[in-house]
């Protein structure tokens, strides 16, 4: 009568055992997942931001990069257009048309002595393009740096004769240095060109 209650007492502990032995199991298991939960979340947060620059600036296409800024400077958001100018130029460093925006941001934000140096440089990557020419002139003309402005606005007027903001601005420029002829000699020009805008005659 001895050996069943043994064998009973015997399973009572087996039993006691393997729940014993599960239950550490359960646990181990529970820990290891969260563990795997938490780094898995760790890495998520961290990559958030990287995709998020990812998409402004993982891109490697300058064109792409400059066609993002034409439109962050089209809903006036001066910064951001200047941020992915200056990547694109990054990318891509002898590209005048970002240097251009680039330097047009820069007026927006009154950073005037790095917008002078960006027009500059888009001169220099293109010489046989009027538009950094004449609008560096206006920004001379702004300063107050008239003999400097007329150079860059006749040197925008020997590349493009059609050029109308240069037309327009160099007229101004000879009616303040006391030359009406030539100034309306410039002034006719502007205005006289079919593709003149309608701000040429005011």
């Amino acid at each position: 009568s001895r050996h069943p209650r043994i064998l009973f007492q015997t399973h009572i502990q087996w039993f006691v055992f393997l729940s014993i032995v599960t239950k550490f199991c359960l646990i181990f298991l529970i820990k290891s997942f969260l563990r795997i939960s938490v780094f898995t979340l760790a890495v998520t947060a961290l990559c958030l931001p990287i995709c998020a620059q990812t998409d402004d600036f993982g891109d490697a296409d300058p064109v792409r990069l400059f066609e993002h800024g034409q439109s962050a400077h089209a809903r006036g958001e001066f910064e951001k257009a200047l941020e992915f100018y200056e990547q694109a130029i990054k990318v891509r460093p002898e590209f005048p048309e970002a240097e251009f925006q680039r330097g047009n941001a820069l007026v927006s934000l009154s950073r005037l002595d790095e917008a002078d140096a960006a027009f500059r440089r888009a001169i220099s990557l293109k010489k046989n393009w009027s538009l950094p020419y004449s609008t560096l002139g206006a920004l001379l003309m702004r300063r107050e740096r008239d003999d400097e402005a007329s150079t860059f606005l006749r040197q925008a007027l020997t590349v493009d004769p059609h050029d109308n903001i240069a037309l327009r601005l160099l007229s101004e420029l000879r009616l303040r240095a006391g030359d009406p002829k030539e100034a309306l000699e410039l002034a006719t020009r502007a205005t006289q060109n079919p593709d003149a805008p309608t701000s040429a005659w005011v």
